[in-house]
Protein backbone atom coordinates (compact mmCIF):
# COMPACT_ATOMS: atom_id res chain seq x y z
CA UNK A 1 0.00 0.00 0.00
CA UNK A 2 1.68 3.41 -1.05
CA UNK A 3 0.59 6.45 0.10
CA UNK A 4 -0.13 9.54 -1.39
CA UNK A 5 4.14 10.15 -1.53
CA UNK A 6 4.51 6.98 -2.85
CA UNK A 7 5.91 5.77 0.29
CA UNK A 8 4.94 2.67 1.35
CA UNK A 9 2.17 3.27 4.32
CA UNK A 10 2.66 6.98 4.35
CA UNK A 11 0.37 9.24 4.48
CA UNK A 12 -2.42 7.08 5.20
CA UNK A 13 -5.07 7.73 7.93
CA UNK A 14 -7.67 6.01 9.94
CA UNK A 15 -10.66 8.30 10.49
CA UNK A 16 -13.75 8.23 12.45
CA UNK A 17 -17.49 8.47 11.83
CA UNK A 18 -17.40 12.25 12.96
CA UNK A 19 -14.29 12.95 11.44
CA UNK A 20 -15.58 11.65 7.74
CA UNK A 21 -19.07 13.71 8.25
CA UNK A 22 -16.32 16.88 8.95
CA UNK A 23 -14.13 15.97 5.86
CA UNK A 24 -17.29 15.66 3.66
CA UNK A 25 -18.58 18.91 5.11
CA UNK A 26 -22.04 17.98 5.80
CA UNK A 27 -22.88 20.59 8.43
CA UNK A 28 -23.24 22.54 5.44
CA UNK A 29 -26.45 20.88 4.03
CA UNK A 30 -28.62 20.22 7.05
CA UNK A 31 -31.20 20.27 4.87
CA UNK A 32 -30.05 17.11 2.67
CA UNK A 33 -29.85 15.09 6.58
CA UNK A 34 -31.48 12.29 4.58
CA UNK A 35 -28.99 12.26 1.95
CA UNK A 36 -25.82 14.13 2.27
CA UNK A 37 -23.77 15.07 -0.57
CA UNK A 38 -20.57 13.63 -1.57
CA UNK A 39 -17.95 16.89 -1.77
CA UNK A 40 -14.94 14.51 -1.14
CA UNK A 41 -14.34 11.47 -3.96
CA UNK A 42 -11.86 9.52 -1.95
CA UNK A 43 -9.43 6.50 -2.23
CA UNK A 44 -8.84 3.83 0.79
CA UNK A 45 -8.03 0.65 1.66
CA UNK A 46 -9.09 -2.52 3.82
CA UNK A 47 -7.40 -5.30 4.10
CA UNK A 48 -4.58 -4.06 2.24
CA UNK A 49 -7.11 -4.00 -1.22
CA UNK A 50 -7.49 -0.57 -2.86
CA UNK A 51 -11.08 0.96 -3.37
CA UNK A 52 -12.66 3.90 -4.60
CA UNK A 53 -15.66 6.02 -3.22
CA UNK A 54 -17.24 7.79 -6.21
CA UNK A 55 -19.81 8.05 -8.72
CA UNK A 56 -20.65 6.14 -11.09
CA UNK A 57 -23.73 6.16 -13.84
CA UNK A 58 -25.12 8.68 -11.85
CA UNK A 59 -25.29 6.88 -8.24
CA UNK A 60 -22.65 6.71 -5.53
CA UNK A 61 -20.44 3.98 -5.58
CA UNK A 62 -17.93 1.86 -3.69
CA UNK A 63 -15.69 0.55 -6.34
CA UNK A 64 -13.02 -1.65 -6.58
CA UNK A 65 -9.43 -1.25 -7.51
CA UNK A 66 -10.98 -2.18 -11.09
CA UNK A 67 -13.61 0.34 -10.80
CA UNK A 68 -16.25 -2.84 -10.40
CA UNK A 69 -18.96 -1.43 -8.14
CA UNK A 70 -19.05 -3.65 -5.11
CA UNK A 71 -22.45 -1.63 -4.13
CA UNK A 72 -24.26 1.88 -5.99
CA UNK A 73 -27.32 3.52 -4.36
CA UNK A 74 -28.85 7.25 -5.43
CA UNK A 75 -28.53 7.90 -1.73
CA UNK A 76 -25.12 8.58 -0.46
CA UNK A 77 -26.02 7.91 3.22
CA UNK A 78 -27.52 4.80 2.53
CA UNK A 79 -24.85 3.02 -0.04
CA UNK A 80 -22.35 4.23 3.26
CA UNK A 81 -24.54 1.95 5.12
CA UNK A 82 -24.99 -0.65 2.47
CA UNK A 83 -23.73 -4.59 3.81
CA UNK A 84 -20.96 -5.48 1.37
CA UNK A 85 -21.02 -8.97 0.29
CA UNK A 86 -17.36 -8.92 -0.05
CA UNK A 87 -16.58 -7.32 3.63
CA UNK A 88 -18.43 -10.24 5.46
CA UNK A 89 -21.70 -7.88 4.90
CA UNK A 90 -19.99 -5.09 7.07
CA UNK A 91 -20.82 -1.56 5.62
CA UNK A 92 -18.48 1.26 5.37
CA UNK A 93 -20.23 2.87 8.34
CA UNK A 94 -19.13 -0.13 10.08
CA UNK A 95 -15.76 -0.61 9.20
CA UNK A 96 -14.91 3.19 9.19
CA UNK A 97 -12.19 2.28 12.04
CA UNK A 98 -10.42 0.06 10.01
CA UNK A 99 -10.22 1.79 6.60
CA UNK A 100 -7.08 3.73 5.46
CA UNK A 101 -7.34 7.21 3.34
CA UNK A 102 -5.12 8.86 1.81
CA UNK A 103 -4.27 11.66 3.55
Amino acid sequence: MSGTDGSKNKNLVNITWSQFQAWQRWDEYPERNDNPPMTVDMTFWYQTKLYYLDCIDHEYAILTEDWKPLAKDSNFLRLLHKPIKQWHDKSFYELINQLLFKN
